[in-house]
């Protein structure tokens, strides 16, 4: 204590040494204290920058609507809070970045809106925002300006990626309304599909129907058609015209008898020929009645053969009337190819319909015709055989002599009426014949028409089953389709994005602090190191301005030669300490996570840096501070107060544990923001060690050399 006493004794003796050792006393705070606080927060002042902005975009066009979007960047730019940007021409800002007015411009080129614009081209092209700076006037505005840059064409990209977005959602809300109405078309598709595939199916099974029909008319007609040739082969195997060609030669044979008769001169002779006459008559007479049987028996078949086919006539005139009446339900469709068999088959139906009508008229009247002849035929023939009869009677009856000769006479007239009613039977006979062959003719024709009928509707039927098989193929497609379109749909729908959804889909990405952020300032980042490097500082200029190893004070013993050395470092180490930690709490504001163990921290830090530095110097004298120097040079980059160690050079990197500026920077560190000052302890204990050394090795020098010192201080 009376070395300290005396130490201060002696520098309140000495003016300048006094004065120079309170301007000491100021040196932390200037270096630690005021230099951190001219850059306290540069990136608080980066709007203070002046910076150029050149807008040069030429604008697009963009569905016939023009736009610009390098203005749009503009508007935003001139509001933005972070850089204050003048908008100047090219030529402006070149030459105010030459002219050192502009640290940095920012130039938007004419094809930007086009770039941004072109996200529908194949190979669209990113639009480019050029800057210049100026890293010869200073190279960290450099860095801020590329910063902010950086920042600006993340918001700017986010913008972009958040507009192509609402423009591609509403492309999708496009194409979902679009696909909306597919699904409605196709299940109104699919309904019409059934319905078609319904009504075809009624429309086959009407046709299978009519087929059927058709079938049965077509079997109806083959049937009336053999009936009609029945007739014919009746009528060609009765025999009746063999029965009129034998009468007819018996005729004449009685006529030839008739007139041997009347040349004949002997009556011998007269009376055979007259008996030769009356058996020819005798024969005729017997033809003529079996021709009239025959004739009689005929009319009876060929009449019941004629009615039943004016029946069938008429039920096929009847059946073809209800074909078209059932076809008339049908409408056609000239695209289907069935239409065209079932036109057809309707247009044969009224052919069949006509002929059948005039057959059944000309039937009945081909039937009364045939009776008639018939009859009269059969009566013909009756009547020339009763002729004949009489003719024959009265040739057997003749004699010899003038009255006979009118008996022949009588007898020739009425084998002329039997001759006549023979001719009319004849004529009969081949009427009849006629009109049955018309008859069957007719009947071949409509069983044609029919045939005609019959393959027309089995076409149509056909088709229209092929046709209701595709429907109800494609009434299934329509059905999937519909179903489809509606999973599409719903796809869609759950593509759509809200405006929540579009944001994040243009940052998906967000970085986020789950530690505890204190959200300091530049400087107060960098407090640690910059309280370290002031309290080094402090101590080292100390040992500059005042002498350890020459006491300032009258000191009798080594020890209060030391302990005044000592005590009066100490004692400036904790003015320097006191001084910086009131600007830094009062001017500065620093955010203190513990203050308590900050101030004792600080107090800690000042101490043993002086112990180290009062010892080099105590120790070595002017090459021990050269060593403090190079100590503070190669702690300036060792200690990580400003980048992590691992981003410095190799050697700094290998030292860095060795280095006690280092442990300062993280015991300052540990009470300023952290909530559990983890590296507190071993921060302490490491600066405390240094310390202790560094004031005990002191204390051996100065028990060594305090003699050697103090005769070189009197000289």
């Amino acid at each position: 204590m009376h070395g300290i006493l005396k130490e201060w004794q002696g520098i309140f003796q000495q003016k300048k040494l006094l004065i120079s050792l309170l301007g000491i006393l100021l040196m932390p705070l200037l270096y630690g204290g005021v230099l951190l606080w001219s850059f306290w927060d540069p990136y608080g002042q980066v709007d203070e920058l002046p910076v150029a902005l050149v807008n040069d975009d030429e604008g697009a066009v963009v569905e016939d609507e023009k736009v610009n979007v390098g203005e749009e960047f503009v508007d935003e730019a001139l509001t933005s809070d972070e850089i204050t940007f003048e908008v100047v021409s090219l030529n402006e800002a070149a030459a105010g970045l030459e002219q050192l007015t502009y640290y940095f411009y920012v130039r938007i080129p004419p094809s930007f809106s086009e770039n941004v614009t072109d996200i529908d081209q194949e190979l669209p092209e990113a639009a480019q925002l050029e800057y210049h700076i100026n890293e010869e006037v200073n190279f960290v505005s450099s860095q801020v300006a590329e910063n902010a840059l950086t920042e600006m064409e993340e918001s700017l990209n986010e913008e972009l990626t958040r507009v192509y977005v609402e423009a591609a959602d509403e492309r999708i809300k496009d194409l979902n309304d679009a696909v909306a109405a597919i699904n409605e078309a196709a299940g109104d598709a699919a309904d019409g599909g059934r319905e078609a595939y319904q009504e075809t199916s009624e429309l086959s099974a009407g046709l299978n129907r009519l087929n059927e029909g058709t079938d049965d008319l077509y079997q109806g007609m083959t049937e009336l058609q053999e009936a009609a040739s029945t007739a014919v082969d009746q009528v060609e195997a009765s025999g009746h015209e063999q029965a009129l060609e034998r009468t007819g030669e018996a005729l004449s044979k009685a006529r030839d008898e008739m007139e041997r008769i009347k040349a004949a001169e002997p009556e011998t002779e007269a009376a055979a020929v007259l008996e030769n006459t009356a058996d020819s008559l005798s024969e005729v007479s017997i033809e003529l009645t079996e021709g009239a049987e025959m004739t009689g028996s005929l009319k009876q078949n060929v009449n019941e053969t004629v009615h039943g086919v004016t029946d069938a006539f008429e039920t096929a005139e009847s059946s073809a009337a209800a074909y078209r009446e059932s076809l008339s339900g049908i409408e056609a469709d000239e695209e289907q190819p069935w239409s065209s068999a079932l036109m057809a088959s309707e247009e044969a139906a009224g052919e069949f319909q006509a002929r059948a009508a005039s057959a059944e008229e000309n039937a009945s009247a081909w039937s009364g015709d045939i009776t008639d002849r018939l009859s009269a035929a059969e009566s013909s023939m009756h009547e020339a055989a009763g002729e004949i009869q009489e003719v024959e009677t009265m040739l057997r009856q003749v004699e010899v002599a003038p009255r006979g000769e009118q008996a022949v006479d009588e007898a020739e007239a009425q084998l002329k009426n039997a001759e006549e009613a023979h001719a009319n039977a004849e004529g009969l006979a081949a009427g009849v014949e006629e009109a049955v062959e018309e008859l069957h003719v007719a009947t071949i024709e409509l069983t044609e028409g029919a045939g005609s009928i019959r393959e027309g509707t089995q076409e149509a039927a056909a088709g229209s089953s092929e046709l209701a098989a595709g429907l109800d193929e494609l009434s299934k497609g329509q059905k999937q389709l519909s179903e489809n379109t509606q999973t599409l749909q719903e796809t869609i729908q759950d593509a759509n994005l809200s405006e929540a959804q579009q944001l994040q889909v243009a940052a998906p990405v967000e970085a986020a602090n789950r530690g505890v952020s204190q959200d300091l300032t530049y400087g107060e980042g960098l407090a640690p190191y910059f309280i370290s490097i002031g309290l080094y500082v402090g101590a080292l200029t100390m040992t500059i301005v005042y002498p350890l190893r020459e006491p300032a004070g009258q000191a009798n013993t080594w020890f209060e030669h030391y302990s005044g050395k000592v005590g009066t470092a100490l004692l400036i180490s904790v003015l320097q300490t006191s001084f910086l930690l009131l600007f830094m709490l009062k001017v500065l504001e620093i955010h203190v996570m513990h203050l308590g163990w900050f101030i004792a921290m600080t107090y800690l830090i000042s101490a043993s840096f002086m112990g180290l530095i009062f010892f080099l110097v105590s120790a070595l004298d002017n090459p021990g501070r050269f060593i403090a120097i190079l100590l503070l040079i190669v702690q300036l980059g060792g200690s990580s107060g400003s980048f992590p160690v691992e981003m410095v050079a190799s050697p700094l990197e290998t030292i860095h544990g060795w280095l006690p500026m280092t442990y300062a920077v993280m015991g300052l560190r540990a009470v300023l923001f952290m909530e559990v000052p983890t590296l507190l302890s071993g921060s302490a204990v490491v600066l405390i060690g240094i310390g202790l050394a560094s004031f005990f090795m002191a204390l051996w020098f100065y028990r060594k050399k305090d003699k050697v010192w103090r005769v070189e201080g009197t000289h």
